[in-house]
């Protein structure tokens, strides 16, 4: 027999965006579903560069808690986009454009320059946890940012925890290497 029509609630649960854009009323199908993708992300990507230079990027601080005492031991840094016309942003929706665009570094800048000169790490040896994705590891030029961002804002990197998926070590594993070995040198985790 015929498999049903997917309603629209089951197309997006399934990920399906061709059987989303044929469900749509209309008929237009693939090809205008496709096309109306494609406008959106070109829309995200303009917005994702104006949010960097207009600095709506912000850092959330999600605790990291010592489950024996339950002494606060840290935070891990979160990305997060103040929109003026959406609102706040989550990253899975701009960080594929920051990274399509070759915009990772000037994200990573804007948010630990926010951070390490935040109140909650200033005096303090509350550590900071930092997710890097597989682009910014391919970055020679990235443990020169991180100190550069500590220096001024006067954090000791030795209280810096950097935090990669194992796929960013299997693209370019060497290359990979050598800038985990030099963030190592620099006194992060």
């Amino acid at each position: 027999g015929r498999a049903a029509a997917p309603t629209r609630e089951s197309a997006r649960a399934d990920g399906d965006l061709g059987r989303l854009c044929r469900s749509e009323p209309g008929g237009q199908g693939v090809r205008a579903g496709l096309s109306r993708l494609a406008e959106l992300l070109g829309r995200a990507r303009l917005h994702s560069q104006r949010a960097l230079d207009d600095g709506e990027f912000f850092p959330v601080f999600q605790p990291i808690v010592e489950l024996r005492t339950g002494q606060l031991t840290g935070f891990e840094l979160l990305a997060r986009w103040r929109d003026p016309a959406r609102g706040v942003v989550q990253p899975e929706e701009f960080i594929p454009q920051i990274e399509a665009r070759g915009l990772s570094n000037r994200l990573t800048r804007a948010l630990l320059e926010k951070a390490f000169a935040s109140e909650a790490l200033k005096n303090s040896s509350l550590r900071l946890a930092v997710n890097l994705s597989p682009v910014q590891l391919q970055n020679s030029g990235l443990p020169e940012l991180i100190a550069g961002c500590a220096e001024r804002g006067g954090f000791a990197l030795e209280r810096l925890t950097l935090e990669v998926t194992e796929s960013a070590l299997l693209q370019e594993p060497e290359h990979a290497r050598e800038i985990a070995l030099e963030l190592k040198e620099l006194q992060c985790r």
